[in-house]
């Protein structure tokens, strides 16, 4: 029995020590399908060694309708997958929903028979331990980037390139530890902190110390990693269980040895950390930028998130039952948002993917129902920890509960800024801090539990569920791997990128991490080789993947207006032009076409919505043709008395590298293209060329 007691327990481990290992450099997403495998693998193996432990025993499970629940959830999000605008996407989430309701099924059912808690918090603590030393490594790194460069290469292929010139904010970023990025080390930093925090309170000796060493660690990176999100949520946590300690343990928590060493550390750490604020320039000013993001969100990320969050707002409305599907609202959001919130004009095209609100992004992926479901599972959980909370009578186990009462309550913290439904992190410790939850002050009363006879028939249908899962993410890591490597070819311009994208598409993987679909990429191939045919096949399952791709409208609107066939050609354009009203390859193509109609007017109307600065070379000809024939009109209509202005209309007519200034500089003006000929023939007369005065240039500007 205790050999299959530590077997249990070491399951827990090994998950939590995959958060650690199962980093990848080859693939795009180096941290998200790796991980995942890596979980499914284990809880595989797992399952299998569960056939063996309970095919002649009978057990007995605390009963939970929190567990029935949960599994409506599960069910809840059928539909949306089946409605879903791109089905891949959508199943491809539902497996890793569903993976981790098998890792929260299999933690609940261990633990009614084993106790599974120190096994929790000791593989936690490692966890969070190394995490951490792994960041000093970067931060080693980081400062001393002249260091042996076999050393430092090495750093670049796992931790990411650190570039020496970037200012202290900046540099921050790169201290991420193995996760993907410095925002998601320091909310599971805060995710854990109440956990180790119970072990240096609840444990003696060696794992007591290390616990108050990676606290004193924890909380130093949570300041100088500069997360204003984990600022918000760790300080309202922070009063929450100082109120939880004080209303069940009163004065009694600071008259312990235990109690008093966990506020001098603390104490001390804030000190230390203010100290160092206030020596550095740069760390304070830093610090009072990203502080100022709480009382002023008119500018930067933080406006541009309320945005997402307004545009989400409809598309909850008109999908409100089952949802745009899961892990859709990249695909739907340009519909809503028809505009682009940043790079416009340099020419970057931000393709979001998530709302940065778990709560909208859930409520418009899954429907309200499904979402309901899931938050019932959540608050239902916390309400059973306050309960148990009231009646409990040991100050240790009012602190294990208080620490699984912060846990939620940083997570819905996180959900309510960040994306924690999409990471592997997150979601593996929420899976076992509800399964240990619901575990909590378990009765020994057989009328409270549910008795099943032959257990033996759960892990043999958690076997058969799991091996078609671990395929999918084989394949999706797969995808992962060749689409980088397709990057790598495309950015050097090398055709065997297409090579690599053909093999990342498969029937779970249509839309790269970056919301773009593969077959647009794919389209390029063919169009290069002058195959039309197969070029406007791909581009019409690219939108079939992602119908709000703005790149593939406009170049399915390309290859059928080389048909002839301009009234659909235009019909996509628009479309492209009513998700980004600046995009230039949108318009310049709306300005040909109008062009070729002779609607010289509407042509100069779809170019001034451009930006000068991001056209290319290419559209040139097209808009000195639309500006030609404007400047003709112009021309057209001067009267003989004013054969002055007259001949240096033509003069601009007549150069193109002048007309293409009169265009720019109209729409620098906000004036229309004729009005800027006339200004700029005007001043050519009395300004340069001294042939007129200013009485006469009023009069022609008031002429013409």
């Amino acid at each position: 029995m205790k050999i299959q007691k530590h077997i249990e327990g070491l399951w827990i481990i090994a998950l939590l020590m995959v958060l650690l290992f199962a980093y990848s450099f080859y693939p795009i997403r180096p941290a998200l399908w790796s991980k995942l495998l890596g979980l499914q693998i284990i809880s595989l193996f797992f399952s299998v060694y569960l056939i063996f432990t309970f095919r002649k025993k009978s057990i007995f499970i605390p009963k939970s309708p929190i567990i029935i629940v949960y599994g409506l959830f599960i069910i809840s999000l059928l539909p949306g997958c089946l409605l879903a605008v791109n089905t891949a996407l959508a199943w491809s989430e539902y497996a890793k929903i569903l993976s981790f309701f098998f890792i929260f099924l299999m933690a609940y059912i261990v633990n009614s028979q084993y106790s599974l808690r120190d096994y929790f918090l000791k593989g936690l603590l490692i966890f969070i331990l190394f995490s951490i030393l792994v960041a000093v490594l970067q931060l080693v790194f980081l400062v001393y980037s002249d260091l042996p460069a076999d050393w430092f290469i090495l750093v670049q292929k796992f931790f990411g390139d650190i570039p020496a010139s970037a200012d202290i904010h900046q540099k921050t970023y790169y201290l991420k530890s193995l996760f993907a990025h410095r925002n998601l080390f320091a909310q599971i930093l805060l995710l854990t902190l109440p956990f180790i925090g119970f072990i240096a309170y609840g444990k003696n000796g060696f794992w007591k110390y290390l616990a108050f060493f990676t606290i004193i660690l924890m909380i130093i990176a949570l300041v100088f990693l500069y997360v204003r999100s984990v600022w918000v949520i760790g300080s309202i946590s922070i009063l929450i269980g100082i109120i939880l300690m004080f209303a069940t343990s009163g004065k009694s928590i600071i008259k312990t040895r235990k109690s008093l060493l966990s506020l001098i550390v603390i104490a001390f750490v804030f000190a230390i950390s203010f100290i160092l604020i206030q020596k550095s320039t740069k760390i304070k000013e830093t610090f009072t930028k990203q502080s100022d993001w709480i009382k002023n969100a008119s500018y930067g990320s933080a406006n541009e998130r309320l945005r997402l969050w307004q545009s989400t707002i409809p598309m909850i409305k008109d999908n409100a039952l089952h949802g745009i599907g899961p892990n859709n609202w990249g695909i739907i959001i340009p519909k809503y948002l028809k505009h682009e919130l940043r790079d416009v004009s340099s020419g970057n095209y931000t393709q979001f993917q998530r709302p940065h609100n778990d709560y909208l992004q859930m409520i418009a992926e899954y429907g309200i129902i499904a979402f309901l479901l899931f938050a019932t599972v959540i608050i239902w959980t916390v309400i059973l920890l306050f309960k148990k909370l009231i009646r409990s009578q040991s100050q240790e186990e009012n602190f294990w509960i208080i620490s699984l009462i912060l846990f939620f309550v940083i997570y819905a913290g996180i959900s309510f800024f960040s994306f924690p439904k999409e990471r592997v992190e997150h979601q593996l410790l929420l899976a076992l801090a509800l399964a240990i939850s619901l575990s909590v002050g378990k009765t020994d009363k057989l009328t409270n539990k549910w008795h099943i006879s032959k257990p033996i028939v759960i892990p043999v249908i958690l076997v058969l569920l799991w091996l078609p899962l671990v395929a999918l993410s084989i394949l999706m890591l797969q995808s992962d791997i060749n689409i980088k490597k397709a990057y790598e070819y495309r950015a050097n311009g090398d055709i065997t990128q297409y090579k690599y994208f053909e093999k990342a598409r498969q029937l779970f993987y249509n839309i790269d991490p970056n919301g773009t679909p593969i077959d647009w990429y794919i389209s390029y191939q063919y169009s290069s080789l002058g195959n039309m045919l197969m070029t406007e096949r791909y581009l019409r399952s690219a939108l079939a993947a992602h119908p709000y791709h703005k790149h593939s409208l406009n170049d399915l609107g390309t290859i059928i207006g080389i048909k002839q066939d301009n009234a659909t050609a235009e019909k996509l354009y628009l479309q492209a032009l009513d998700i980004a009203p600046s995009f230039v390859d949108a318009n310049v193509n709306m300005a040909i076409i109008k062009t070729q109609m002779a609607d010289y007017n509407s042509a100069w109307y779809y170019l001034s919505k451009c930006d000068t600065s991001n056209y290319h070379s290419y559209y040139r000809p097209a808009i000195n043709e639309v500006c030609l024939h404007l400047g003709i009109e112009l021309y057209n209509k001067i009267e003989p008395s004013d054969s002055l202005f007259a001949s240096t209309i033509s003069r601009i007519l007549q150069d193109p590298e002048w007309i293409w200034l009169c265009h720019k500089h109209a729409i620098e003006n906000n004036c229309t293209l004729m009005q800027q000929f006339v200004d700029e023939a005007v001043y050519v007369l009395l300004e340069v060329e001294k042939e007129i005065s200013k009485e006469t240039a009023e009069i022609i500007k008031n002429k013409y």
